[in-house]
């Protein structure tokens, strides 16, 4: 089984091929899923973030607030943002190598890690290649517009917060353009795919 990392920037589209894969029969597992999960399923976690945060980052019904913690780590002291990773991260590679290690049982031919911070995080360590999603940067801005679930700081701090999308594509394997149709960005993941296999 060959374990896929794919990652790229905001607006590229790395969920959508991903999603490409999913449909040739890879198992794909969802990175940011893992960790807003982990949020408030794992109670050392949740004390953790607390701690470091205080309650303001607590919702009404006690949970932490993933709105509450973007807006403190993306726009009010981004120098948190490492302080929340080094919470987060660790306990969210246990959870992909166990999702990875029952695919392997359940016999999927690959599996595909999409992790917005693959490289940033250590994600990328347990992959055997990394595929990155580009796209034009035009392209790219009227997408994250188009979706309206951040404001302009919050997607400056988001974009501040990781490796720029050239310093990813230096340590990809394979590139795939989306800034085409859904059907030039499918033949691209076809041709891929067929390799692995």
């Amino acid at each position: 089984m060959v374990v896929i990392g794919i990652t790229g920037s905001m607006g590229t589209g790395k969920s959508t091929a991903a999603g490409m894969f999913a449909g040739l029969g890879a198992k794909v597992i969802d990175a940011d899923r893992i960790c807003h999960e982990l949020l408030n399923s794992c109670d050392r976690i949740h004390k953790e973030i607390t701690g470091i945060f205080g309650e303001e980052v607590l919702g009404v019904d006690g949970h932490i607030s993933r709105s509450k913690l973007a807006e403190i780590v993306f726009v009010k002291k981004p120098l948190m943002l490492e302080a929340l990773n080094s919470v987060i991260h660790p306990e969210a590679i246990k959870a992909i190598i166990a999702e990875t290690q029952k695919a392997r049982q359940e016999k999927f031919p690959a599996v595909v890690i999409d992790a917005p911070l693959l490289f940033e995080s250590g994600f990328g360590e347990i992959c055997d290649m990394v595929i990155v999603v580009d796209a034009r940067s035009e392209i790219q801005k009227k997408r994250i517009l188009m979706k309206k679930k951040f404001s302009e700081t919050q997607i400056k701090g988001r974009m501040s917060s990781q490796y720029s999308l050239a310093e990813k594509k230096k340590k990809a394997d394979c590139i795939i353009d989306n800034s085409g149709s859904l059907e030039t960005t499918r033949r691209q993941v076809e041709k891929i795919w067929r390799k692995i296999k």
